[in-house]
């Protein structure tokens, strides 16, 4: 995904959770970009709404048609909006950016560290507690294991990288030696 259409996924996100926020919907709102995600990601739904020759009236009836029964009427006002401006692709991304709001919200942020090498549970809880104090709040960690950075760590937060990778240091030398 590009990052113009991460950044668009993130404008929908801000504008559900301000109206999740003011109707204390927050919960609601969570199970139904769950459940709205998975219907519009299925490739039978995705390849019909990607038919350019289906009218907008006939796509907003069909996705009306799919959404639940129970589904708010914010939230059915919400999957026209996205219908209409050929969005619904987006939806994964639209509940991930959501749910990184709510844990900004609740005092949490999610991190996902790259590792040169598998690390104990011990070495896991005292890295979340370091970035968790460098950040002033708590830290919930997606820790993946990737041999190619050599050493170091990789750090995410959202589109926010911190490379501290050995890789990155060694081709940073390696340009460095090419350009002189």
């Amino acid at each position: 995904m590009t990052e113009q259409s991460r950044a668009a996924a993130r404008s929908y996100a801000r504008a559900a959770f301000e109206v999740a926020t003011e109707k204390h919907q927050i919960s609601d709102w969570r199970r139904d970009l769950e459940r709205l995600a998975a219907i519009f990601t299925d490739p039978d739904v995705a390849g019909a709404f990607d038919n350019p020759r289906l009218a907008d009236g006939k796509r907003i009836g069909i996705a009306l048609g799919l959404v639940p029964d129970d589904l708010g009427d914010d939230r059915s006002n919400f999957v026209k909006l996205l219908v209409l401006a050929h969005r619904t692709e987006m939806l994964p991304v639209i509940r991930e950016e959501f749910e990184a709001l709510v844990a900004e919200a609740e005092g949490r942020t999610e991190l996902q560290v790259i590792l040169a090498s598998e690390v104990t549970d011990e070495a896991r809880a005292r890295l979340a507690q370091l970035l968790g104090q460098k950040l002033g709040r708590d830290v919930e960690l997606e820790v993946r294991v990737d041999p190619s950075i050599i050493g170091g760590v990789i750090v995410r937060q959202g589109d926010r990288v911190a490379d501290g990778s050995v890789r990155r240091r060694l081709d940073e030398m390696r340009e460095e030696l090419l350009a002189s």
